[in-house]
């Protein structure tokens, strides 16, 4: 399995702390956290080129929005870069 870096747009970042110390969302937010970012990219729904890097945007049914821009993938290693982790508004 690929090791996995993950690196956030402080804005993002900002959104994905204020979700986490939330009562209601914290513990989901830190589940995606831990949990998304170890599928293989072909599993995570939404993937597509953009800016000529691989982009995966979350499907409807995530109760979050999470926008990911692949920057580099190697034989061992993807790293993504987050650039959006906000409530989906229902």
């Amino acid at each position: 399995m690929k090791k996995i870096i993950i690196d956030f747009k402080p804005s993002a970042f900002e959104s994905y702390e204020s979700l986490s110390k939330d009562k209601r969302l914290g513990g989901l937010a830190k589940r995606y956290y831990n949990e998304l970012f170890d599928f293989p990219p072909e599993k995570w729904g939404k993937l597509r080129e953009e800016f000529g890097k691989d982009t995966f945007v979350s499907d409807n049914h995530t109760p979050f929005i999470i926008k990911v821009i692949v920057v580099e993938e190697k034989a061992d290693s993807i790293w993504l870069y987050v650039t959006e982790f906000s409530p989906r508004r229902p």
